[in-house]
């Protein structure tokens, strides 16, 4: 999934100051060549004593709300620990480690390849997407182990993602994983069969962003803004017309209104920057020496972290990422930077290929509700299972709103909800969100294990509707 292909925002659960430190100081940098690498690390590092939010996203929650984009569950460490042995996460323990859970398929399928054996012990699946517990054992028992980063890489046939924490027994050599599936395109029922192919497993590390000395509080000033469409023309008269908008937001700065060397870059020219609203824009042209390996300009934290950029144009050499800051006061405590991400060691290849009948799915349930006073939406649907929650905000009809202020309006919200007959609260966790100005956006929730028969009603944007 690239940057330039969808938009993308993420919400943080209300984490404390101290708990949002911890998780950025894990959290690995972006790198456009691969998104993996800030999964591999930060999922396993989000603090496992989540509360339930009750403010209003933080300046620091929003910073990183772009690195949320990508954590596809929001894995923490041992809450479960009471029912477990085997701690691979808040939410996976849930379901593969909570007699209380319900369809969950014992699977034992082995296969194995190079001198590497994988087992599938256990599945659970809602139709739409498939978590597996995996056990990779090395029969050399050498390539595995603690301090040993691992990813494990599909097949292009496959829309899977491989969570971390890794479980390393030293002992027996092996390690134990978990993974999701993707099945929206093609739902899987019970009868069918589920293949997929793991193609590798990568041992890699990870390396921080190089920053740049640069004074970009002094260069980050109030400047005029162009369409979209003035930018990608006069881009394209400059330099070869390919490329595009990494979602569309309708301001950019005027290019090429300066032309000023970077330390330590040779690569690309700082050809204008500048802030509009809550936004650093920063716009670069590529010079003959560029290289992919190299990345692009990037906005980093002080604590070396990457943000990831809200989104930007890309037409021939020119670029301009967007990034929130939300007051100019925090550019204090920003910088701007280059490369950074993943570094292979070492490849062991398969493949290993899995098949293996489904013998049972959790129940969904999917309804729709009117919105009576909402600023921008008239509708949402909904759709909830015990491992995934999404919800849709359908605009009002013939509204040309735009679309960063609809984003904003969600923001300003609580996070959603779920709360069970019992009275319990279920806590969502969101994955990651889809927006686009014609058909309003999506999100997509997970949440530890609950029975669907036990629900009760969900909130959304403060509002709590009763199900049946």
């Amino acid at each position: 999934m690239s940057k330039n292909n969808l938009v993308i925002e993420g919400l943080i659960a209300d984490l404390s100051d101290e708990q949002l430190d911890e998780l950025l100081a894990y959290v690995p940098a972006f790198s456009e060549s691969s998104l993996d690498n800030i999964e591999a690390r930060s999922l396993s590092m989000i603090n496992s004593k989540i509360e339930a939010p009750k403010k209003k996203l933080s300046t620091k929650k929003v910073a990183i709300t772009f690195l949320a984009a990508v954590l596809l569950l929001a894995l923490s460490t041992a809450v479960l620990a009471a029912v477990t042995d085997l701690d691979l996460g808040q939410i996976f323990n849930s379901f593969f480690r909570n007699p209380a859970a319900a369809n969950v398929m014992d699977v034992g399928k082995t296969v194995a390849a190079n001198g590497i054996e994988i087992t599938v012990l256990q599945a659970f699946t809602d139709g739409n997407e498939v978590h597996a517990l995996l056990e990779i054992k090395d029969l050399y028992r050498s390539r595995l182990g603690m301090g040993k980063e691992m990813r494990l890489m599909f097949d292009m046939n496959t829309l899977g993602h491989a969570f971390t924490p890794i479980v390393y027994n030293e002992t027996s050599g092996t390690a134990s994983i978990g993974i999701n599936i993707n099945r929206h395109f093609m739902p899987i029922e019970v009868g069918d069969y589920l293949s997929f192919s793991l193609e590798s497993l990568m041992r890699t590390e990870f390396v921080l962003p190089t920053q740049i000395e640069f004074p970009l509080w002094l260069h980050a000033t109030e400047r005029d803004m162009i369409s979209e469409e003035e930018w990608i023309n006069e881009a394209a008269l400059r330099g070869l017309p390919d490329g595009g908008i990494a979602g569309s937001y309708g301001h950019f700065l005027k290019l090429g209104e300066l032309h000023e060397y970077l330390p330590g870059v040779d690569w690309a020219v700082l050809t204008n920057i500048g802030v509009y609203g809550n936004y650093l824009h920063v716009q670069t042209r590529r010079t003959d020496a560029w290289d992919p390996s190299v990345g692009n300009i990037l906005l980093v934290d002080k604590y070396g972290i990457a943000m990831w950029a809200k989104y930007g144009a890309f037409v021939g050499d020119y670029r301009e990422e967007v990034f929130y800051i939300d007051d100019i006061e925090n550019l204090d405590e920003l910088s701007l930077a280059f490369g950074g991400g993943t570094v292979t060691t070492e490849v062991i290849h398969g493949p290993w290929n899995f098949y293996f009948p489904i013998t049972a799915r959790a129940e969904r349930t999917s309804f729709t509700m009117q919105l009576q006073d909402s600023l921008h939406f008239r509708s949402v649907d909904v759709e909830i299972s015990p491992m995934l929650t999404t919800i849709h905000l359908s605009p009002i009809a013939n509204e040309d709103v735009f679309l960063l202020g609809m984003i904003d309006y969600v923001s300003s919200f609580n996070m959603p909800f779920i709360t069970l007959t019992d009275g319990s609260r279920v806590e969502l966790f969101m994955r990651d969100s889809m927006f686009c100005s014609e058909n309003g956006g999506s999100y997509f929730f997970s949440s530890l294990y609950f029975d669907i028969l036990d629900l009760h009603s969900i909130t959304i944007l403060d509002v709590e509707y009763y199900l049946n």
